[in-house]
């Protein structure tokens, strides 16, 4: 079993030092719109990622959908 949880209101904040296998790793925020198209050009490979990412795109069209009454 996997659990994803989303966090909301987020924000920069001191870098620390990585090392080992984070030393490369580049933090760069993104609309999620721009992850998933990456994930759905196949740019993205990381599964846990992916499900997350097209977990919340649904969870944000539901959520829209809802407000406009349930129509598209």
């Amino acid at each position: 079993m996997l659990h994803v949880y989303e966090a909301r209101g987020l924000s920069a904040t001191l870098k620390f030092d990585r090392t080992d296998e984070e030393a490369e790793i580049v933090l760069r925020w993104a609309p999620l719109d721009e992850v998933v198209d990456a994930v759905l050009d196949g740019r993205l490979h990381n599964a846990i990622l992916m499900i997350a990412v097209l977990s919340a795109t649904v969870r944000t069209g539901r959520a829209r959908s809802a407000e406009s009454g349930g129509h598209f």
